[in-house]
């Protein structure tokens, strides 16, 4: 990819700026406030475009850093570059309101899709994070981040299996570890409905055995009443329940015949009482009688009013008299039901006869009682039957598989897997790192021995992009070398990166101030080494020393004044 043309239209301190670029190295010159980080950040965000950030991340927002000082709703620009052979156009609009991207291809007219990924495609994949850690160097920041590591360790994976350096390891780890905790929550939850599950089987076998104890203590009591009864029997003292049965009607017969013969008949006394009684009923009646006809039929005032009196004095005698009858005939009926039935009863001496009959009647209450506990006992055999079938068929049920425990098994299997599957997600990507590892420490060996005048030709680097440089005697890590020297070193690292990632698409490197801290040797060494790589190179410098060098050794480039100074 080389950009030919740059059309700010509005961003940051440019206002309708164009820029002409070309091929190979272009020396982009201004003092300080020129603007030079202003067009560097342009060229990323027509690339990659721009997103406003919200919440902490707002605080270092390069859309916010970058608005247009003058009208900040117009917010946009262009680029033309050259892309396999043809030309494309490129247009943004930033602002967040009316956002818009459009990619046309004036070679042959053809309007693109930025959002169907077919600026993507030109660009051969290269994402903003591998961008900026590979051919895009800011002021001061020399160093990689962390996240080049495992994009770099993705694109190798990918790139040495199946060709294809979109593979993302990280992310197929990443989603094996979101399937594992979708398991294990699955799982959790399957785990505690099962445990309710065995819980309650095992309340519900307990209450099962419970019953049975209970009805078998139950009838384990009537059969030892009843063995008591049957041995009673055989000694004599119960005669056979069936005779007794069959004599249950003429015991009745003998009881009724006993019970009238022992009621007694009237007294003289009380026959002479009842004769009484008759007589003053009619006499209370005739002097009724004969006071109504006094009132009726005397001609004395004083008659009428002796008769009222009469007549009074016989109706009131009337009541008094039939209440004192029926209260004594109450008392005597239950004197007659107490002698009968009472106490005095049980002081009676019966005739053997009736003490015969008696007995008799008592063994046949206690026949009845006796069959009656012999059919509760068979009902409750019966009950134990049925309740220890129940057992058994609760017992083969708990033998069988239970669903929840078969999913829960199911669930074990597959985390079994996704951790099988991690494991060799890693251990490929570990042994293709181990291949590509190699090939790349000699890239970054290369240039840097090339940029050091071949006084460090060996580099060692980890899966971290861990930096190890190996001397003839010794093995210093950056830290333990000069600022220009590890500046130099993390410049060969992005480099060698770049072109692992963009083999046939060179892309544009852009180097904002990246120089200071060389000397004049190992600068001159380096644009040496740039004048000769393949891609085209933006050069953004305040200084006059890069230009001078290339001067002096011949370099063409093209050079771009920010100011008019």
């Amino acid at each position: 990819m080389v950009i030919q043309e740059l059309d700010i239209k509005n961003f940051g301190k440019f206002h309708n700026r164009q820029i002409q670029l070309s091929e190979g190295l272009n020396l982009i010159y201004g003092e300080n406030e020129a603007g030079k980080t202003t067009v560097h950040t342009f060229i990323r965000g027509m690339l990659f475009g721009m997103e406003k950030q919200r919440g902490r991340a707002s605080a270092s927002d390069v859309y916010r850093m970058y608005e247009p000082w003058e009208n900040p709703v117009y917010y946009a620009g262009g680029m033309r570059f050259v892309c396999g052979g043809k030309v494309f156009r490129l247009t943004r609009s930033f602002a967040r309101i009316g956002k818009k991207t459009e990619l046309v291809c004036e070679t042959d007219g053809e309007e693109l899709s930025v959002e169907q990924g077919d600026l993507q495609m030109l660009l051969d994949g290269m994402t903003e994070t591998v961008y900026r850690n590979t051919w895009c160097i800011g002021q001061h920041r020399s160093g990689t981040e962390e996240s080049l590591a495992q994009a770099l360790s993705n694109y190798m994976a990918g790139y040495e299996e199946t060709g294809d350096t979109t593979l993302d390891v990280s992310e197929a780890v990443k989603c094996l570890k979101e399937n594992r905790k979708d398991l294990n929550a699955r799982k959790k939850t399957l785990k505690l409905e099962w445990e309710k599950q065995t819980q309650s089987q095992e309340l519900r076998g307990e209450l099962l055995e419970e019953e049975i104890r209970q009805k078998e203590k139950k009838r384990n009591t009537l059969v030892a009443e009843i063995s008591q009864a049957s041995a009673a029997m055989t000694t004599g003292r119960v005669t056979s329940p069936a005779a007794d049965i069959s004599s249950d009607t003429d015991a009745e017969s003998q009881i009724s015949r006993r019970r009238s013969d022992r009621e007694p008949d009237p007294s003289p006394g009380k026959r002479f009482q009842h004769r009484s009684s008759g007589a003053s009923w009619y006499i209370c009646l005739f002097l009724i009688l004969a006071g109504i006809l006094g009132v009726l039929f005397s001609p004395w005032m004083w008659a009428r009013i002796g008769s009222a009196v009469i007549i009074a004095g016989a109706i009131t005698l009337l009541i008094f008299r039939s209440r004192t009858i029926k209260d004594k005939q109450e008392a005597e009926l239950k004197k007659e039901s107490q002698n009968h039935y009472g106490p005095a009863q049980e002081q009676e001496t019966y005739s053997p006869e009736q003490q015969k009959t008696l007995q008799h009647t008592d063994s046949v209450n206690e026949s009845l009682q006796w069959k009656k506990k012999e059919w509760a006992c068979q009902q409750l055999l019966d009950e134990i039957h049925e309740l220890k079938l129940k057992q058994e068929a609760f017992a083969l049920e708990q033998e069988e598989e239970n669903p929840t425990l078969a999913q829960i098994r199911r669930l074990d299997e597959q985390l079994a897997a996704v951790d099988l599957a991690e494991a060799t997600i890693r251990q490929i990507a570990e042994e293709i790192h181990a291949g590509m590892g190699s090939k790349l420490e000699r890239t970054v060996s290369m240039i840097f021995s090339q940029m050091t005048g071949r006084k460090y030709n060996r580099i060692h680097l980890d899966e971290k992009l861990k930096l190890r440089i190996h001397t003839s005697d010794q093995v210093l890590t950056p830290e333990q070398v000069s600022r220009g020297t590890m500046e130099q070193l993390y410049f060969a690292l992005r480099m060698a990166v770049g072109q692992l990632f963009c083999p046939d698409t060179p892309m544009p490197v852009l180097l904002d101030d990246a120089f200071a801290y060389y000397d004049q040797t190992r600068l001159e060494q380096t644009l040496r080494w740039l004048s000769a790589c393949p891609n085209q190179v933006l050069l953004f410098t305040c200084h006059k020393r890069e230009q001078e060098i290339l001067d002096h050794w011949g370099i063409p480039y093209h050079e771009v004044r920010l100011t008019d100074h």
